[in-house]
């Protein structure tokens, strides 16, 4: 990574930031060292877009290491917040080689963040304070006709220096998702007894369908005792699987979902990919 040198100009906002520091507490990001290299932060819209604060400053991204250490020392959190139902105004997230290593949810109006540890009160002046020092992130969405489409044009931006940030897509390693409905034999007394059989169904499947590849997991289940189980695969597989009952008719039961072939990905400048 290129570390580029502050003016004099870019200092003030940082010296800023310190101040807002609330002291005594463990920042939430005191375990990356950003020195090593490869990292950068990332604000990208979440539920609602038109909050004042959002106008200003976009959505936003930087990989400087002066800055990601104002970030690191300032975002520090003392006062926890209830867990409001009133939605998050940004992600944010940190990556490190273009990979997500932690996020967070913030809310601007109810002035809270979420993180793995809590949720936490959070001042607005903590992002007004990164304005003169991020860039703008420029956010593209494309959709494709077909998944061989789709998974050449991964292919292709994942070596553009341009791309900062693309959440990797379901359809990368699966064409689609089933649920069917599994009877425990004993019951499932309670909800924890459910656990044990993700490990058991999976094993049977892959017994099954030997070589056949999939991911599985728990999807709720009734008192009844009764566990949804919900399955990544390509339609091959779906086509074959009668190992428990489906209602190929029932979407949430049985019936074949295709994944959206489309891409949200987040970019240093306005160009787009040429398709290929």
């Amino acid at each position: 990574m290129n570390m580029k040198l502050f003016s004099i100009k870019l200092l003030i906002p940082l010296v800023f930031i310190s101040f807002l520091t609330v002291i005594g507490q463990s920042p939430p990001l005191k375990d990356i060292r950003f020195e090593e290299g490869g990292y950068s932060l990332v604000g990208i819209f979440a539920h609602h877009k038109d909050h004042p604060l959002q106008k200003r400053l976009g959505e936003f991204y930087t990989d400087d290491i002066l800055v990601l250490n104002s970030i690191k020392k300032a975002w520090t959190f003392r006062r926890p917040s209830p867990q409001h139902a009133c939605g998050y105004h940004y992600y944010i997230s940190i990556l490190r080689d273009g990979v997500s290593v932690k996020s967070y949810a913030i809310n601007l109006e109810c002035h809270e963040i979420a993180t793995e540890s809590g949720s936490f009160i959070f001042p607005d002046k903590l992002l007004e304070a990164l304005k003169p020092d991020v860039k703008k992130l420029y956010r593209r969405y494309r959709e494709f006709d077909s998944i061989a489409a789709a998974r050449n044009y991964w292919l292709v931006i994942r070596s553009d220096k341009d791309l900062v940030f693309a959440d990797k897509p379901r359809w990368l390693d699966f064409e689609g998702t089933f649920g069917f409905v599994y009877k425990c034999p004993d019951n499932c007394p309670s909800f924890s007894d459910r656990d044990k059989y993700t490990e058991i169904v999976k094993a049977q499947i892959s017994q099954t369908y030997s070589g056949s590849q999939f991911e599985l997991r728990q999807n709720g289940g009734t008192s009844h005792g009764e566990v949804f189980f919900e399955i990544q695969s390509d339609r091959n597989f779906y086509d074959k699987f009668d190992l428990y009952k489906l209602d190929r008719d029932s979407y949430f039961g049985g019936k074949w979902k295709p994944h959206a072939l489309d891409l949200y990905s987040f970019w240093k400048t306005e160009h787009d990919v040429p398709k290929r």
